[in-house]
């Protein structure tokens, strides 16, 4: 009878919440077959940006005003905290010479901020009056392509690919010219198939979504910090329990393996908790220690993790003896160099603290260089990095980090390779060389290209690049 409760309990709460999401999500009534109805329900759903109407329509191919615009950009770049980043709010900001908004007009403080982040903030050497000219602003004016053009590229990043485009009705003299050229190389408007631009045409509501979805995507790349060497994190670096070498081929140590798990698991325990408690102490090996040390005089094939728990736990160690097993371990890494070792690192921490670091840096570079292993390789690499990083050896750093790129990591410790082999990139090689190795190594990892929606890895050369083309420029 409980399960049957439950069972209703759980139906009737996917029914509450699956009501409260149809009714937070505006279905149109106008926008079957549309083209722009996947970017419409992005605007107006997802990020709130845009209203419908009263009558349960968007009416896509209306005009879109130059305040409704303004207000959508404003509340876009609230959401991606691009204001709060710099410490811009509302009702703070450069005056406004419009003669038909004064510090009355409603619009008036929406204008201010954004003209503000833009003068102040923005990666485009334009002013806000260069792209409403006038000396009236019009708020209810419809806006065109040329304005928005202009305004998308002064709150967004510089563009990777910086081709050469000419349109047949664009003369190059305009003011701007450049800025508008860098827009289209964004991707936030296109030519249209004859040739032209038509910097004069009004947008439409739907067309307004897909620009503020394309602004969307890019101001994301001025929201993170890619231009910063970080040590490289992942579920099983540094963790607080390293198993060290897998169980693989040495099978038949199962008994062995399993007795090391529950003694590392109870030393564990105790050094979190204090003590076993006695009513626990059935589930735990009261004597991990001395296992430990049975394990190794069985000649466990696991010599890493047993030697760190020695001489991390074994408090009667003697300085000498810890020396020993470290060693032990070492020659054990040599003659092991493509098997899997979870936690390497946390070994050679200890190593470095025991032995001269020239000692411990020889046997980390030469696993380094000599295994064909993801994990292992990764590993070392990593301890070598951090001695290379504390010694300025930048150059040396570099070339860790490119060889890390030819094997497969999860996605997280990939990016943040790349995230530093494009810092050490810049720091060394500068701008321009920076930018031609890093879209040459883009092109060599032949990724899977999503405009709206990147993957991390290319997110994260979208970023490196953009963000060196700021640095470069300021």
């Amino acid at each position: 009878m409980k399960g049957v409760i439950r069972t209703i309990l759980l139906i009737a709460l996917i029914c509450i919440f699956s009501i409260q999401f149809t009714m937070s999500m505006v279905i149109f009534t106008d926008l079957d077959n549309h083209w722009g109805k996947e970017h419409v329900n992005w605007a107006a759903n997802t990020m709130e940006l845009i209203d419908g109407f009263n009558d349960g329509t968007f009416r896509p191919d209306d005009i879109m005003t130059r305040i409704d615009f303004i207000l959508a950009l404003n509340t876009l770049l609230v959401k991606k905290n691009i204001y709060q980043d710099v410490g811009l709010h509302f009702g703070k900001g450069i005056n406004i010479s419009y003669t038909d908004v004064d510090r009355y007009h409603w619009a008036y403080g929406e204008l201010a901020i954004l003209a503000t982040y833009i003068s102040e903030y923005g990666n485009a050497d334009i002013e806000i009056k260069e792209i409403f000219t006038e000396d009236t602003f019009n708020p209810n004016k419809p806006i065109n392509r040329h304005e928005v053009l202009l305004l998308s590229r002064a709150v967004t990043t510089p563009p990777i690919e910086d081709h050469i485009i000419s349109f047949k009705d664009v003369d190059a003299n305009i003011p701007n010219y450049n800025l508008i050229i860098e827009s289209v190389n964004n991707g936030i408007l296109r030519g249209y198939s004859d040739g032209t631009l038509r910097l004069d045409k009004n947008i439409t509501r739907a067309e307004a979504a897909t620009v503020l979805r394309r602004v969307a995507t890019d101001v994301n790349y001025l929201a993170d910090k890619f231009l910063v060497y970080e040590d490289i994190k992942s579920r099983n670096i540094g963790i607080e329990l390293p198993i060290f070498q897998q169980i693989d081929e040495h099978e038949s140590q199962s008994q062995l393996h399993q007795r090391f798990i529950d003694a590392i698991t109870s030393i564990q325990y105790s050094a979190f908790v204090g003590h076993i408690p006695y009513h626990e102490r059935h589930l735990y090996d009261m004597q991990p220690i001395e296992t430990l040390w049975g394990l190794k005089n069985q000649n466990y094939y696991n010599v890493i993790g047993n030697n760190y728990y020695l001489i991390k736990y074994d408090k009667d160690l003697v300085m000498e003896r810890k020396k020993e097993l470290v060693k032990e371990g070492l020659q054990h890494l040599k003659l092991n160099v493509n098997s899997s070792f979870d936690g390497l690192i946390s070994f050679l921490s200890i190593a470095a603290e025991l032995l001269p670091m020239e000692e411990t840096m020889n046997a980390a570079e030469a696993t380094f260089r000599q295994s064909d292993n993801s994990k292992t390789k990764l590993e070392t690499g990593l301890f070598i990095m951090s001695q290379y990083m504390a010694n300025n050896e930048m150059d040396k750093g570099l070339n860790i980090h490119r060889s890390l790129l030819e094997y497969e990591f999860a996605d997280d410790i990939k990016a943040q390779i790349i995230r530093n082999y494009g810092y050490l990139l810049y720091s060394l090689k500068g701008a321009d060389e920076a930018i031609r190795i890093l879209k040459d190594l883009k092109d060599e990892m032949d990724l899977d290209f999503n405009e709206l929606n990147p993957n991390a890895i290319e997110f994260t050369f979208n970023g490196l690049m953009k963000q060196i083309l700021i640095q470069s420029k300021n």
